[in-house]
């Protein structure tokens, strides 16, 4: 009787890995440098589930993160959590009725470019491995000391009443920043969107 009950459970087992959907990966030509997806591709996860693309121009040279400087919980960094965040800052903002309607999140999410209306704010990882290929991206501004800020879409608790902090990217000098003391949320940054890219794209 055991061991029938153990054959049933290996063949109920058996048939859902059967019906799974498969995650598809990305082609082997689809490489770091290529346009495609509406974008350049500027990073392609190791195992080829998806990668990550960027426009050639930003979509603004100065806008807030937030006017309110009141999103104040801790959101991710990693790399892939960039549209979680996004949604989750404008359901935020939205659930709290905040008047500004003009912020850096939905800007990105509202964009609609080259026939793609899946746009995103990036993560603080997102954002660095979007540094790391400006040169092959292109269109950053790099040559301002006081102008080459870029939001990402991470930000963390100031742990006061209207506290609130994003992280930036220089790509004038190449840092992070991070800190309570630096990227307030209603200081005006630029904004590169980006989106995700999967096998649906490339077919």
């Amino acid at each position: 009787m055991l061991s029938g009950t153990l054959a049933l459970l290996s063949l109920t087992w058996a048939c859902d890995k059967e019906n799974e959907p498969q995650v598809r990966l990305l082609p082997a030509s689809v490489k770091v440098g290529d346009q495609s997806g509406g974008g350049i591709v500027f990073y392609i996860a190791p195992d080829r589930t998806f990668g990550l693309v960027a426009p050639s121009t930003d979509q603004s040279e100065g806008i807030a993160w937030s006017v309110d400087r009141r999103i104040a919980f801790d959101s991710d960094t990693a790399i892939g959590s960039g549209a979680a965040n996004t949604d989750r800052i404008i359901a935020e903002k939205t659930a709290r009725g905040d008047t500004d309607t003009d912020y850096a999140a939905k800007l990105a999410k509202d964009l609609v470019l080259n026939g793609y209306d899946d746009w995103y704010l990036p993560s603080i990882g997102e954002l660095l491995l979007l540094h790391e290929k400006q040169d092959i991206v292109g269109g950053f501004t790099t040559d301002d000391l006081y102008h080459s800020y870029y939001w990402s879409s991470t930000n963390h608790d100031g742990k006061y009443a209207d506290g609130g902090y994003a992280g930036r990217v220089d790509f004038y000098t190449k840092t992070v920043m991070l800190t309570r003391y630096e990227g307030g949320q209603s200081l005006l940054y630029r904004v590169r969107a980006v989106r995700t890219l999967t096998a649906a794209d490339v077919e």
